[in-house]
């Protein structure tokens, strides 16, 4: 539920505060919203489709083959780490991956470091596309969380997917496939290892952490095995894809007649106005007209 509302708000957020920001001046810093609507058809098109067919053939496989069940079951039985443990991996995990690019992108904004800037937007929008994404898919799925029964020395329910949005609730406890957790720690991965894909210790830092967040979803019984190997492919599709865009469009910028160039062939600017409005029943307000 936590995790839910946490998207929500963040998504949320990200649409709410573009009056802060302007892709008109030259050398400001790139920010959440540059090449959004560019950025998003990329992650939904070429290769990308690979890994997102990738994450349903694996989870077809994983629960098919019982290797979900087994998996979870062995680490009920044989669990190498505390439940206060497993608690904080879940509970820091509802924001943590956002911090990092969070912290460069306020450095780099307000200390006119705009490649610092770019590294951390990159991240932060890449969270957001991905969050949108996976909400969508678990909304759809409706899968259940594991939970083992002693009786039976086994963790049932691993081939429950509902796939019935009509039944579907906040409260339903159907949120597992894909993991956020997972997600999320993989898209801030591939979202830094994208931007300086120049920079090999980058990616040799950021994919072992986003692995052990997936693996403590595993051993905490937050989520089946799949839904983490999901969770993974998804995030590095989303977070890979908006990094190498927002390290072109920083290049770019550095480059004067190669940012009108790339400029002139996107259509990816969000713009917005304000206006007066009256409803015919008489009532005032103000009108936001969004342009892209």
């Amino acid at each position: 539920m936590q995790r839910k509302y946490l998207v929500i708000l963040f998504l949320s957020t990200l649409f709410s505060v573009q009056s802060i920001f302007s892709e008109n001046a030259q050398h400001k810093p790139l920010h959440f919203f540059s090449g959004l609507w560019g950025n998003v058809g990329d992650t939904l098109s070429g290769w990308n489709w690979a890994y997102y067919g990738s994450a349903a053939a694996g989870t077809i496989y994983l629960v098919n083959s019982d290797l979900d069940e087994k998996i979870n079951s062995y680490y009920q039985r044989d669990n190498p780490w505390s439940r206060d443990t497993q608690m904080a991996f879940l509970n820091w995990g509802n924001f943590i991956q956002a911090v990092p690019h969070s912290a460069i992108f306020i450095y780099g904004y307000f200390g006119d470091d705009n490649k610092l800037a770019a590294a951390g937007a990159a991240g932060l929008q890449a969270m957001g596309i991905s969050g949108a994404m996976v909400l969508s898919l678990k909304w759809v799925s409706g899968r259940p969380r594991p939970v083992y029964n002693n009786f039976t020395d086994s963790t049932p329910r691993d081939k429950e997917f509902n796939f019935n949005i009509l039944q579907q609730s906040w409260d339903s406890d159907r949120w597992r496939w894909p993991s956020g957790h997972t997600s999320s720690s993989f898209t801030a991965a591939a979202a830094f290892a994208g931007f300086y894909h120049d920079n090999i210790y980058v990616a040799l830092i950021a994919y072992p952490l986003a692995t052990l967040m997936g693996y403590a979803m595993i051993v905490g019984q937050f989520h089946w095995a799949s839904d983490v190997f999901a969770g993974a492919l998804i995030g590095q599709a989303v977070g890979y894809t908006v990094g190498r865009n927002f390290r072109r469009m920083y290049e770019a910028r550095q480059n004067p007649s190669a940012e009108q160039a790339l400029s002139t062939g996107s259509s990816s600017t969000l713009d917005y106005s304000f206006s007066p409005y009256s409803s015919p029943e008489g009532a005032q307000g103000l009108a936001v007209t969004l342009t892209f």
